[in-house]
C-alpha cells in the first residue's frame, strides 16, 4: 500500500481548491480520492460559469524502494483498470501524473508496453501537444 497517503493527498486537495476555487470562473468538487496497491490519486470534477467541465485526474506511483515494492506489471495492471473506468465518462479527462517511470529511455519492455498502452487510449502530452 502506498505510503504518505494523508500527506499527499491533503497537499493535492488544498492546491487544487485553491486554484480553481479562487477563480470566479471555476469550481472543484472532489469526486473521489484513494489508493491502490502500487499507485494513489485524487478526482475532481472541474466546472466553469459556461458549462464546460472536466475532470482531472492526478497520480502518483512512488518510485520503487524497499517500503514500495510492487513491480510495474501491478501498476499496468491497477492504472488500466483505473482508466477503463473513467473514460466511460463524458466529460473531457485530464491526467496529472507522476509515474515514476523513465519513460525517455525506452530500453526495457514494460516501458515500451506501458508507451503502446498510452498510445492506444489516445492520450496527448500536453507539454508538447503531441500524441504518446
Amino acid at each position: 500500500m502506498v505510503t504518505n497517503y494523508s500527506i499527499i493527498h491533503a497537499s493535492i486537495d488544498v492546491e487544487v481548491e485553491q486554484h480553481y476555487s479562487c477563480r470566479n470562473s471555476f469550481r472543484a468538487n472532489k469526486v473521489d480520492v484513494g489508493s491502490k496497491t502500487s499507485y494513489e490519486f485524487s478526482e475532481f470534477v472541474i466546472k466553469s460559469s459556461s458549462a464546460y467541465n472536466f475532470r482531472l485526474v492526478i497520480f502518483y506511483r512512488p518510485p520503487y524502494s524497499s517500503e514500495h515494492n510492487f513491480y510495474l506489471s501491478v501498476f499496468f495492471t491497477e492504472f488500466f483498470n483505473h482508466i477503463e473506468l473513467l473514460l466511460l465518462c463524458k466529460a473531457p479527462l485530464f491526467i496529472c501524473e507522476d509515474f515514476n517511470i523513465h519513460l525517455i529511455a525506452k530500453k526495457m519492455v514494460s516501458q515500451n508496453l506501458f508507451m503502446t498502452y498510452l498510445s492506444l487510449l489516445v492520450f496527448v502530452n500536453m507539454s508538447s501537444k503531441q500524441r504518446i
